[in-house]
């Protein structure tokens, strides 16, 4: 893999154009509360115009400068009103200065991101495409293997097959609470956020190979497959109950790679 170097500005406070600048709060922390001397500690820069043209300058500041192919990862969010960095807020950086890919990988749970065709739907509805030298679904081809060292639970991450493609990545992410991970920011737009949404079964639980008598429960919009091995049958009897959002999504199919390297 040749990917060189990595940067993430997690930006905390307006997603978009709205709100230019912030009010002094003299019962609010400064950043001096966290000053350190350490010298091996990471950089965090503060500016408090939420614009194109600061986050240009709060990028340079950093000193650093992305070299070769770039791709930028953003969250695009789930629907018109969700929460996510407004594309007329980072054109300035990823089109203007930097000329880079938007990237972003499909949800390995249900809803409008959860494959091909609806992700680059939405992507293109909220405007993602306009304002970036390219849109990248990086697994839209498949998936490949990170090794993960040292790692207690997993000891491979699954990102999509393109990731493999860039020199450099910086991360855009929005700070806000969240349903299932409590807080969305830099730490799961970087992990999961990169993970591919067709390897949810490999990434987070290994397959398990189904017995006479055993009980499996899979709770409602997580997603997952199943089906025979290569050398056995499997009967698949479905009971679809009434009501509203109660009907199945029907998803990609498993990848060939995947399905042959399950255990006898």
């Amino acid at each position: 893999m040749k990917i060189k170097s990595l940067i993430a500005l997690a930006l905390i406070g307006s997603l978009s154009l709205g709100a230019l600048s912030a009010k002094d709060n003299p019962k609010a922390a400064t950043y001096r509360t966290h000053e350190t001397a350490d010298k091996s500690a990471p950089a965090v820069y503060f500016i408090r115009e939420i614009t194109p043209e600061a986050l240009v300058k709060v990028y340079k500041a950093t000193g650093y400068s992305a070299n070769g192919k770039t791709g930028v990862k953003v969250s695009t969010g789930e629907s018109e009103n969700s929460n996510y960095l407004r594309p007329a807020l980072i054109k300035n950086l990823v089109k203007d200065e930097l000329n880079a890919t938007i990237v972003e990988c499909n949800t390995a749970y249900g809803g409008g991101r959860s494959n091909n065709i609806d992700h680059l739907r939405i992507a293109r509805e909220h405007g993602f495409l306009d304002v970036a030298a390219g849109f990248d679904l990086q697994d839209a081809d498949g998936y490949m293997a990170i090794p993960v060292k040292g790692g207690e639970r997993l000891k491979e991450n699954y990102v999509g097959s393109h990731f493999k493609d860039y020199d450099t990545y910086l991360i855009l992410s929005h700070f806000k609470g969240h349903a299932m991970a409590g807080f969305g920011g830099a730490i799961k737009n970087i992990s999961i956020g990169f993970a591919s949404g067709m390897s949810v079964e490999k990434s987070g639980k290994d397959a398990v190979s189904l017995e006479p008598g055993m009980v499996i429960v899979i709770p409602a919009n997580v997603k997952h497959w199943h089906g025979a091995k290569k050398d056995s049958w499997f009967s698949h009897i479905t009971f679809e109950p009434t009501g509203e959002n109660t009907s199945n999504e029907w998803l990609e199919p498993v990848p060939n790679e995947m399905y042959e390297a399950l255990g006898e």
